[in-house]
């Protein structure tokens, strides 16, 4: 089975993508955010999003050793505790007076490094 990789909103970008058969499991890890990249994520993503920590990796490489480190260190409870945490401090924050709620929604907002002004909606067709 290919190895495939999708990082944190990589469905907008054409993500999953299949890794080349032949590449070594350390060099790609080593160099992940080029990568990435390289095949159509944005940059401005890689570390707000935790592109390196939370992509998901779908497959197998044949000297998985870097591989299995690497699934091993995403866990879905800690990522639910990380937010958690990250929710209570925006408030204590907001509370405090630390930050505006403007501030704060700039912040947060998944769209403030783009600019949206010209985008456009395309509706498609579900794949069954």
């Amino acid at each position: 089975m290919p190895v495939l990789i999708d990082p944190p909103g990589g469905g907008n970008y054409g993500f999953p993508k299949e890794v080349p058969s032949d590449i070594d499991s350390k060099a790609f890890w080593a160099r992940l955010s080029e990568w990435l990249v390289e095949n159509g994520y944005p940059a401005e993503m890689l570390e707000p999003f935790g592109a390196e920590k939370y992509t998901r990796i779908i497959g197998n490489f044949d000297d998985d050793e870097t591989g299995e480190k690497m699934r091993a260190s995403y866990d879905p409870n800690e990522r639910i505790r990380e937010k958690q945490r990250a929710r209570e401090q925006d408030d204590a924050d907001l509370a405090s007076g630390r930050v505006s709620a403007a501030e704060l929604s700039a912040r947060n907002n998944f769209f403030a490094g783009f600019d949206i002004r010209n985008a456009e909606i395309e509706l498609r067709k579900a794949l069954k």
